[in-house]
């Protein structure tokens, strides 16, 4: 199956392959997630997503972070039809979620 984290701060099954949350798509409870640095070499906080797939980091100071989950057992990045490929063929610093099937950084 597919998987997806968001920029809303939300894990979800996704079901179609199409990166967006839609008719048929589930959140995903119990799916850790890590907040690194911006270089992705430091973990500065972990949390679980819980509550319909949600996680949040508090108390941050104003900067650049990276999110990292853990794939679950048996699923990969879901690409999306919209996705742009991996690696990022742009700058686009408001989503460089590339719908990759390696790695789980955000």
């Amino acid at each position: 199956g597919f998987y997806r984290l968001s920029l809303g701060n939300l894990v979800f099954n996704d079901a179609n392959n199409s990166g967006t949350f839609d008719a048929g798509d589930t959140p995903r409870d119990g799916v850790a997630v890590a907040l690194l640095d911006a270089t992705g070499t430091t973990v500065l906080a972990t949390t679980t997503t819980a509550g319909g797939g949600l996680y949040s980091f508090t108390g941050l100071t104003p900067g650049d972070y990276r999110v990292r989950i853990t794939t679950p057992a048996g699923f990969t990045s879901s690409t999306g039809g919209s996705s742009e490929p991996a690696a990022d063929p742009d700058n686009d610093v408001d989503n460089d979620d590339n719908g990759t099937t390696a790695g789980a950084f955000i």
